[in-house]
């Protein structure tokens, strides 16, 4: 008795961690005599398969933009927190708007202490 209970908790902690694919593909195996489930479990499974494309998001763009305005116009270091303030957006939105502008160059940061918060500055 305490064997199947086991097996059964297993089967269920399993049946909880699978992916919607694993899910399919185990529908298919265990149903694989009936055409009609073989078909619709293929379509799903090919579907899920597909590379998720990224959502544009346009506003990342123009806060990008808005964190390069105003890097521009300051002479010392900012951090993110200064330039959330500062225009008005959350912290970690400017924080991201920040690393992509370092990452295409247009921003540097700014080294400093390891403790300090990352600064960053109009790369000239």
């Amino acid at each position: 008795m305490k064997i199947a209970k086991a097996t059964e908790t297993k089967e269920k902690k399993m049946a909880e961690k699978m992916t919607r694919k694993e899910l399919f593909v185990r529908i298919k195996n265990e149903m694989s005599n009936d055409p009609a489930v073989v078909e619709m479990c293929d379509k799903y499974i090919a579907a899920l398969s597909k590379p998720r494309k990224p959502k544009a998001n346009p506003e990342v763009g123009e806060r990008q933009a808005a964190v390069a305005s105003y890097l521009a116009d300051v002479t010392e270091p900012v951090t993110q927190a200064m330039v959330g303030e500062a225009l008005g957006i959350k912290p970690g939105q400017a924080g991201y708007a920040l690393r992509a502008l370092a990452e295409q160059g247009i921003a540097t940061l700014v080294e400093g202490k390891k403790s300090d918060p990352k600064a960053y500055v109009l790369a000239r």
